[in-house]
């Protein structure tokens, strides 16, 4: 019984008269972090990052190893060029952005240090997932763009890689199995 009485009281000194330590979020001081339209100068430069970026899986496909040290390089210049600072968009958004872009440069510059292509290829398959979150933090709307993946790609661990046609051209297997491939989302923030 003293049990009872001890574990009643404590629960009654614990809650100090119906006092909440932890108010509810007061939705009037919450505010959702918000985005604006592209400026034309941000939206051209990643028009161009992205089509370098389509380029560059092209090499692939081809398996040509010149053409990927060529379009690599050229999608890092194109990357360094992107004028995220002109995004309108709250802060936290903007540094988003900044970081994303950068760990793509990053990841550019490894795939251009690889000797091996299927090295090279996991390279680009990070590098393109990076870039799929990009164009989702920047809302990217110049065209619609496919998310692919094909299971089979990079020893059946899975690769993935952005395309503006939905039709598969895997840049992973483009001679072993070509068709692999299945769309997992569509962005499209065009202007309707």
């Amino acid at each position: 019984m003293k049990k009872v009485l001890v574990i009643a009281l404590f629960a009654l000194v614990s809650c100090k008269n119906g006092e909440n330590k932890y108010p509810a979020n007061d939705s009037a001081t919450s505010v959702a972090l918000t985005k604006g339209s592209n400026s034309d100068v941000l939206s051209a430069g990643l028009a161009t990052l992205m089509s370098d970026y389509f380029k560059l899986k092209n090499s692939f496909v081809k398996e040509d190893t010149n053409d990927i040290k060529v379009n690599a390089l050229q999608l890092s210049k194109d990357a360094e060029l992107v004028p995220i600072k002109q995004m309108k968009a709250d802060a936290t958004i903007v540094e988003n952005a900044n970081v994303t872009i950068q760990s793509i440069i990053s990841q550019i510059q490894g795939l251009n240090g690889e000797p091996g292509i299927e090295d090279k290829r996991k390279d680009f398959q990070t590098m393109s997932e990076q870039l799929y979150d990009l164009l989702r933090i920047t809302q990217y709307d110049k065209e619609v763009v496919y998310h692919f993946s094909c299971s089979k790609a990079l020893n059946d661990n899975g690769g993935y890689w952005l395309d503006n046609s939905s039709k598969v051209e895997n840049p992973y297997l483009p001679k072993l199995t070509p068709k692999c491939g299945d769309i997992l989302d569509s962005l499209d923030f065009r202007k309707k």
